[in-house]
């Protein structure tokens, strides 16, 4: 191994190290939510361009943010201590609330940013939709905003002839972040998480329709993202060395095309893996930070824990799917047996848990029962570890979970 990239993998390392909780620090969730603003009579996406496009939204928007960001002169992004507004490449609109350390506080961001933000959507008849993949438009009907990053990832998932423009154009999702204490509670919760990526996807499944056209299959942004690109999307090969510790990610890093490589000219095309570009010099913090932004496994690491798997979603069903993994990770021991059981059950899990689901849904058979049986017991772990109005919430969800397997229904 090169001098260098050796020492860009120990800072990583540390850098990841950094991002620790002490422990007995109270837990701390984020959310990212993404949603398509739709003209309400047509329901078409509402592009970026134009007196009624979104960036004259973010305009109308900014006397209520103290920051602004900007792309080649346009405005892209709106933030303040308690949230933020990024705009995805075919304009979905995220949403991001800073880490909070209730559901509840997460709440109350967001009901106070939608009571700012609901009078200029009435007033321009316009809405926010919440759904896995466009609600009407195809991704062809849809432009790039102006951000270069968006033009040079977009060009090399071309390049590939796979799904990486449907999920660039296409999706939203519901991003939901936990943090970790240490190393080993790092390796612990990443393998919960990853083995339940499936589960988690289905029972938040909200994608109609695919392409302008009715869809009734199941985990259509699963099946997007195993046909984008496998170098920054499968870490399974990790997860099964030992599970996934701080080498492991940076080992699954360094193999991905940076795609986007930044330079003192600014961002440029590159193809250069990750490993490549840390064997020529040393990287500092953004440098590092860059790369660990530019790989898009179902659960990503950005100093916390970043579960991905959720189809945007109502914000109902959001708040209730927050207190599910709030009240699963809770009792991290249980939740570790419990995958393990799983594991063992069904050894074939990584290989054909999300086919076995893609085709029978909630009537998926594994060892100890159906789909809807794993995720009743999920949900019956996360309500033990709820208490007060957090289990109200969830316990009034827990009907459609146990027969349905879904949040919606």
């Amino acid at each position: 191994m090169e001098e260098y990239e050796r020492i860009n993998r120990e800072r990583m390392k540390e850098l990841l190290s950094r991002s620790c909780k002490k422990k007995g620090d109270r837990p701390l969730f984020g959310l990212e939510l993404e949603q398509f603003l739709t003209e309400r009579d047509t329901g078409e996406s509402v592009g970026y361009y134009g007196p009624e496009g979104v960036e004259s939204i973010l305009d109308e928007l900014r006397p209520f943010f103290d920051e602004t960001a900007y792309s080649e002169g346009h405005l892209i992004g709106l933030a303040r201590e308690d949230l933020a507004i990024t705009i995805e490449p075919a304009a979905q609109f995220e949403i991001s609330v800073s880490p909070r350390h209730e559901i509840s506080e997460i709440d109350a961001v967001y009901e106070k940013f939608m009571a700012e933000f609901s009078p200029i959507l009435k007033r321009r008849n316009l809405e926010l939709q919440a759904y896995g993949y466009q609600p009407k438009n195809r991704i062809d009907d849809l432009p790039l905003i102006p951000k270069k990053r968006y033009e040079l990832m977009y060009r090399y998932f071309e390049s590939l002839h796979g799904l990486g423009p449907n999920m660039m154009k296409g999706t939203a999702s519901v991003h939901f972040s936990i943090d970790y204490f240490c190393e080993e509670n790092f390796r612990e919760k990443y393998g919960v998480a990853y083995t339940l990526v499936p589960v988690f996807s289905f029972l938040t499944e909200n994608s109609p329709v695919y392409e302008g056209k009715p869809y009734s299959g199941h985990l259509l942004r699963m099946k997007i993202w195993e046909a984008t690109d496998p170098l920054r999307v499968d870490v399974l090969p990790y997860i099964r060395d030992g599970g996934m510790d701080y080498d492991h990610y940076i080992e699954f890093l360094s193999h991905a095309p940076v795609i986007v490589e930044e330079t003192e000219k600014g961002e440029v095309y590159s193809e250069e893996t990750m490993g490549s570009l840390m064997s020529k010099k040393i990287y500092d913090d953004a440098g590092l930070e860059h790369f660990l932004s530019i790989v898009f496994p179902m659960v990503r690491v950005k100093g916390f824990l970043e579960i991905r798997v959720a189809d945007s979603m109502p914000y109902p069903a959001v708040h209730a799917y927050m207190l599910l993994i709030k009240g699963f990770f809770a009792d991290l021991d249980r939740a570790c047996r419990f995958t393990a059981h799983l594991l063992e059950s069904n050894p074939d899990w990584y290989e054909t848990a999300d086919r076995k689901i893609m085709a029978d849904g909630a009537e998926a058979s594994f060892a100890d029962g159906n789909l809807k049986k794993i995720i009743g017991d999920v949900t019956d772990l996360a309500l033990e570890n709820l208490e007060g109005q957090d289990r109200a919430d969830l316990a009034a969800c827990e009907s459609n979970l146990k027969k349905e397997g879904k949040l919606l229904v």
